[in-house]
C-alpha cells in the first residue's frame, strides 16, 4: 500500500489545529493485519480514533502462540512498514501489565524523515493466562496471591508483589 506524505486535513476539537486523516487506508489494511496475526497464534484488535495512527492490541490466543518479536515482524511484512533496529532501545517500549509496544512506520525512511503513518502495536505476554491459575507467594512479604490478584508484570514478563514490588514465586517461604 502507498502512503501519501499527507492524508486530507481535517479540523480537531482545537481550532487552531488540523491532523492528517488516515482512517480509510489503516481499515483497508486491517483484514491483512489480522491475517498476519492469526498466522501467529494472535487475535489482533482496533482501539483508538485512526485518525492520526492506527492503535492496535494483539492477545496471545493459541497454545502455541509465537514470540513477540516474530509477530511483529509478520505484521512489518504485512503493511510494508519499518521499526527500529532493537539497539536503538526504542522498540520494545515496556508498558503495565507486561504488555510490550512497538510503533511500525509507513511511508518516509529510517534514516530520513519522519513517516506519514504508523501503527502503534500493543502486544500482552505470552503465558499471561497461565499464570492466573496458580497460587503466587512473595518471599520478601511471605504474601500469597492468587493469580488473579496479580495484575502487574516486569519487564521479564515476572509477577510483581503489589506491596513490595518483589518478582512473585510459586513456592511458600519455609
Amino acid at each position: 500500500m502507498h502512503w501519501p506524505d499527507r492524508g486530507a486535513e481535517v479540523s480537531t476539537t482545537h481550532p487552531k489545529e488540523s491532523i492528517a486523516l488516515k482512517t480509510p487506508p489503516y481499515v483497508a489494511m486491517y483484514p491483512g493485519l489480522s491475517r498476519a496475526a492469526r498466522s501467529c497464534g494472535y487475535a489482533l484488535a482496533v482501539h483508538g480514533s485512526m485518525a492520526r495512527d492506527m492503535d492496535l492490541i494483539a492477545v496471545p490466543w493459541t497454545t502455541d502462540a509465537k514470540p513477540p518479536e516474530v509477530l511483529v515482524e509478520a505484521l512489518r511484512d504485512a503493511c510494508g512498514g519499518w521499526v527500529h533496529a532493537p539497539d536503538t532501545k526504542r522498540d520494545p517500549t515496556p508498558k503495565p501489565h507486561g504488555r510490550l509496544v512497538w510503533t511500525i512506520h509507513m511511508g518516509g525512511a529510517i534514516d530520513g524523515p519522519v513517516a506519514a503513518a504508523y501503527i502503534d502495536l500493543s502486544v500482552m505476554p505470552l503465558g499471561a493466562v497461565e499464570g492466573m491459575h496458580r497460587l503466587w507467594w512473595c518471599p520478601r512479604c511471605d504474601l500469597g496471591y492468587f493469580g488473579t490478584d496479580v495484575v502487574r508484570f516486569n519487564g521479564e514478563q515476572e509477577p510483581l508483589c503489589v506491596k513490595c514490588d518483589g518478582v512473585l514465586g510459586t513456592e511458600a517461604s519455609e
